[in-house]
């Protein structure tokens, strides 16, 4: 009954030429169908199973496939003898089979084969009533006894070089791994009076490096969820340090006599370098933990959605670190737009909730104060971002370093600044700053609203209005412009100042950066709202990496 239920089985194997087709659900479960049947029928004839000691040596992960010596059939591994292809390709890298497991495979196929002729012989007796033309018992014992020595020679050469591909294939997770063991055991007794002694060492600079470099390798072959960066270094992670050490936590955490402007600046660099910092202890939370469960990481690393996350993240946050905190120039020019965005809330205080809520028509408004705060002083350190939002409209060759086109515009706001001040009622402001306020809460109200123009009478509002509606006008093609050269660069940079604009730094946040239990820092939930924050600005959400589940 039981051979008859294998040739059963055998009728109804799917096929795609003269090769099993098992690519399909139903095609897999005919093949499945067919293993299980031959190794029923070869119980039933009482064939005991050909040594299968080696599987002791077999990997945790492979020892659940093959829990004994048991035959446990499997299609996958029929799959492969058949494709006989000796080329596997994992994480970018080509490995391949030996010449010895692809001659398991031939013979494997060859037992197959023979088995297969065995049962059509069968079927063939059946449909002709010739039951004599059946294979004899001794046929289909040595015929499955040949399958069975076959199937256990190939799993067995097969199964050994996947395990030391796969060992192969997670070298870099476990260099990666290594690594940070190794400065895990320099950072070991380490107060947080020392850090700072610690990462202006040259031995630790230097393991440090080397830990980026692995990173930024992994990020390159596993990160699917990016641009997979590999030219992002560990000098990104020391400017971040930098900008800590010199930050004054005294000062960020109560008014002091340094002047408000330094310490906002202060406190818009510090963010930037707090998530760098922090999705570089990230990545490191991820390897100490997953160090100790090895067998349950994917050779192909891209297949690790924990470790994907973390090195989209981190490639996100250096990304950011490498436009807008290594360069010292564009660091301040960066902190300084961010004052001066500030500053104008004063004057148009509906900036202040627009930021908070991330309201659509902060992205509107933005772009004009931007524009607007260049205008207005187009020597000033600002000008290192706006170059890199649109060069395009700066020219070496100019004397102001300007395009004929933005020039001009510069002139046309100042033209009208003077042309203001000399219609603006006296009062203890300076004409210009009236001036200015007017053309700060008219970019940030819009053009529906007439109380930008209040300070002026209704008489001179019929003269100032429409002046300062042309210059408008001319705005909204420089903001759009700004947004539109690169618009992944003006997103990126729209991120950058919302979250430098919206998040608070306590004392204690910075007084715990350097802190540790095994490496465990405290930055990681305060920056879950930033996070978030860039995420609606981008259009998608960015999961908190203070999570305590990994996923691998």
């Amino acid at each position: 009954a039981a051979v008859e239920r294998l040739v059963t089985a055998q009728r109804q194997l799917h096929w795609d030429g003269d090769r099993i087709e098992v690519k399909t659900e139903a095609g897999y479960a005919a093949c499945g169908a067919m293993l299980g049947g031959i190794d029923m029928a070869s119980r039933a004839l009482g064939i005991e199973p050909a040594p299968r000691d080696y599987r002791s040596s077999f990997s945790a992960n492979y020892k659940v496939l093959f829990p004994d010596r048991a035959r446990h059939y499997r299609v996958d591994v029929l799959e492969a003898s058949v494709d006989q292809d000796p080329v596997i390709w994992v994480n970018g890298d080509k490995f391949e089979l030996s010449a010895e497991a692809a001659g398991h495979a031939q013979r494997l196929q060859h037992a197959w084969n023979s088995l297969r002729l065995q049962l059509d012989r069968w079927h063939r007796s059946n449909e002709a009533n010739d039951f004599e033309a059946r294979p004899s018992r001794k046929i289909l014992v040595r015929a499955l006894v040949q399958l069975d020595q076959a199937w256990a020679d190939f799993e067995h050469k097969y199964i050994t070089e996947l395990i030391d591909i796969e060992a192969k294939a997670r070298r870099l997770i476990v260099q990666a791994i290594e690594q940070e063991q190794q400065l895990q055991l320099m950072e070991k007794g380490v107060e947080e009076a020392g850090w700072y002694g610690l990462l202006s060492s040259g031995h630790y600079r230097a393991e440090q490096r080397s830990f980026v470099g692995f990173i930024s390798r992994l990020n390159s072959v596993a990160n699917i969820s990016r641009k997979g960066r590999d030219d992002l270094t560990a000098d990104i992670l020391e400017s971040a340090f930098e900008v800590v050490h010199r930050c004054d936590t005294t000062e960020l955490s109560r008014p002091s006599r340094s002047s408000g402007s330094s310490q906002g600046s202060r406190k818009a660099s510090l963010v930037l370098a707090l998530d760098i910092i922090d999705s570089y202890k990230a990545i490191r939370r991820y390897l100490q933990r997953v160090s100790r469960c090895m067998e349950r990481v994917d050779p192909h690393l891209c297949n690790n959605a924990g470790l994907v996350a973390r090195l989209a993240d981190w490639e996100e946050s250096w990304e950011v670190g490498a436009r807008y905190v290594l360069p010292m120039a564009m660091r301040s020019a960066l902190c300084e737009l961010v004052e001066q965005l500030k500053a104008t809330q004063l004057v148009a205080p509906a900036l202040a909730s627009m930021f908070q809520d991330c309201d659509v028509e902060l992205f509107m408004v933005l772009p004009r104060l931007i524009m607007l705060s260049f205008v207005a002083e187009p020597a000033a350190q600002c000008r290192e971002v706006i170059t890199t939002l649109m060069p395009h409209r700066f020219k070496a060759s100019a004397p102001d370093g300007l395009c004929e086109k933005l020039s001009a515009f510069v002139q046309e706001f100042r033209s009208l600044v003077q042309a203001m001040s000399s219609l603006c009622p006296v009062s203890k402001q300076l004409p210009e700053a009236v001036a200015w306020e007017v053309l700060v809460k008219r970019a940030v109200a819009g053009n529906n609203s007439g109380a930008p123009y209040s300070v002026f009478s209704s008489g001179v509002q019929a003269t100032a209005r429409p002046a300062v509606e042309g210059f408008m006008r001319d705005l909204e093609f420089w903001s759009v412009d700004l947004q539109r050269h690169c618009p992944e660069d003006w997103n990126q940079f729209c991120s950058v100042i919302v979250e430098a604009w919206v998040v608070r730094i306590k004392e204690s946040f910075v007084q715990n950066v350097f802190k540790s239990d095994g490496v465990h820092w405290n930055v990681g939930r305060f920056l879950a709202k930033a996070k978030d924050l860039r995420g609606a600005v981008q259009g998608h959400v960015v999961s908190s990496r203070a999570a305590d589940v990994i996923l691998l």
